[in-house]
């Protein structure tokens, strides 16, 4: 299963989210998934540059100014935005 509850509202520049991936049903980092930024109600945002999760499940990738949406998919899983 997947579930998610991420809200991202840069004000202005740009910001940085950082997170960790984890695999629920076995608790464990979830390695290689990949993480984008879209655009949320329509707002503008330039084409999603998604980063991989390292070997512990972390990423950090950049995010512009206004509000987005957060895409986390790996194949053999539920992606969850």
């Amino acid at each position: 299963s997947a579930t998610a509850d991420i809200t991202v509202l840069a004000a202005t520049g740009t910001a940085f989210l950082r997170g960790e991936i984890f695999d629920d049903a076995k608790g464990l980092p979830l390695a290689g998934a990949s993480v984008a930024v879209l655009p949320a109600g329509g707002a503008s945002l330039a084409a999603p540059q998604p980063v991989g999760a390292d070997e512990r499940g972390r990423f950090e990738l950049p995010v512009p100014a206004g509000a987005a949406t957060v895409r986390i998919t790996r194949n053999g899983y539920t992606s969850v935005d």
